[in-house]
């Protein structure tokens, strides 16, 4: 789940090992999107082995006649896919039983959960994945064998890779095979310090195995007065200059407090004492935070929190992601090859300013989240300039598709 190498199509702003270096993260990142799958933001390359790479480099890896594979068959895929029942149905029924209360119903329609939904990666999507993982370090392994023949990559420096040859190396390598949201109708950090509060006992009672959690939050930019005026126009929500001032505080897009994580995090560090807190700034603008943990027979999970609004753009947006990274597991669906455009030689500019348009309609979601939580949901979505609306990419559109 960390935005590690796996998580990453090749791109110039990126080095070999998924990281940007940081004198371009603020102006390039955003130009990407959200740079995350379905259910998961990516894994860190596991290792292929407990041996030291340097006692297996040279006849497994960096061999002229080596053939190394990440990838796997759909008869796997669909192997691993069945196998995830049992563990999907526990998960289910741990999320049942203690966030029931939170859940709200047609009798207590002012609970601040308006769904918990959960799923199985499709074994054609899983397929995709592991395919664009593939191609993605099949390359990083060409550019560092040759740098290693040339004497430029030390052996200390060389990554590890991992090779699928089993059921059990792929389970290692990808964490949304098994994934689940909770939809809050009320996005309050009142309301998801109760969800916290409810995780926490399932974890006291040794129910629930968290490894990580990563807590995501848009970079923060001064409001244009475009936007502003989009806000009053598109959803009759007036930007006050305290509501400007609020916006401008790092804590205010995170679903939770700061202290109400600190707090979940001391609970899963006592239970896993390789539990990892993240929180990181996305200049795509998604907010969310996302639980990963550790289930039945090797498989792993993972739990989103995030609003309604935002929820209903990022269904959308998971989309524009999988186009830019070739993952697409049906390429010729109408939103597919909508956002297909993005990747277009001579559409850079509309690329740039489709991020730019993501990265907005996600701040407005939560505005819109925050302000008419008692309201029905409002399907609008800002609307885009109008070079990307000539593309047909305004999220207003797309959502009718």
């Amino acid at each position: 789940m960390n935005l590690g190498v796996l998580s990453f199509a090749p791109n110039k702003y990126y080095n070999v090992y998924g990281c940007m270096p940081k004198n371009q993260h603020s102006i390039q990142h955003r130009k990407m999107g959200l740079t995350q799958d379905t259910v998961s933001f990516g894994a860190k390359v596991p290792k292929m082995t407990d041996v030291p790479l340097g006692t297996i480099r040279a006849d497994k890896v960096f061999t002229p006649k080596a053939h190394y594979s990440r990838t796997i068959n759909l008869s796997m895929a669909k192997d691993i896919c069945a196998g995830a029942v049992p563990p999907m149905r526990h998960l289910k029924m741990l999320m049942r039983q203690y966030l029931r209360p939170l859940v709200a119903t047609d009798k207590y329609y002012e609970r601040p959960i308006e769904k918990v939904d959960s799923r199985i990666k499709k074994s054609d999507s899983l397929l995709a994945k592991f395919n664009a993982q593939n191609n993605y370090v099949q390359k990083q392994i060409s550019r560092d064998r040759e740098r290693y023949m040339q004497g430029k990559l030390p052996d200390q420096e060389v990554p590890d890779y991992l090779c699928y040859e089993k059921k059990g190396d792929a389970l290692k390598g990808v964490s949304d095979i098994i994934g689940a949201r909770i939809i809050m109708r009320d996005p309050s950090k009142f309301s998801v310090g109760l969800v916290l509060e409810a995780l926490s006992k399932a974890v006291n009672e040794g129910k629930l195995i968290v490894t990580e959690v990563e807590n995501y939050y848009p970079v923060l930019r001064s409001l244009p007065d475009n936007f502003i005026d989009a806000m009053r126009k598109d959803f009759g929500i007036k930007m006050t200059p305290r509501t400007i001032d609020d916006i401008m505080n790092p804590e205010f897009f995170s679903y939770a407090s700061f202290r109400d994580l600190k707090n979940f995090s001391k609970t899963c560090k006592k239970k896993n004492p390789n539990f990892e807190l993240k929180s990181k700034e996305l200049p795509s603008g998604y907010q969310g935070i996302h639980i990963g943990v550790q289930l039945e027979n090797g498989y792993k999970g993972e739990i989103q929190l995030f609003g309604r609004d935002v929820h209903v753009l990022k269904e959308m947006e998971d989309a524009r992601y999988k186009a830019l990274c070739g993952k697409s597991s049906n390429p010729n669906a109408p939103i597919a090859k909508r956002f297909a455009q993005l990747n277009q030689p001579g559409n850079e500019s509309l690329k740039e300013a489709d991020a730019e348009y993501t990265y907005w309609a996600y701040i407005a979601q939560r505005l819109k989240g925050v302000i008419r939580y008692k309201d029905p949901l409002n399907t609008k979505f800002l609307t885009a300039p109008p070079l990307v609306r000539a593309y047909g990419l305004d999220y207003n559109d797309l959502y009718v598709l």
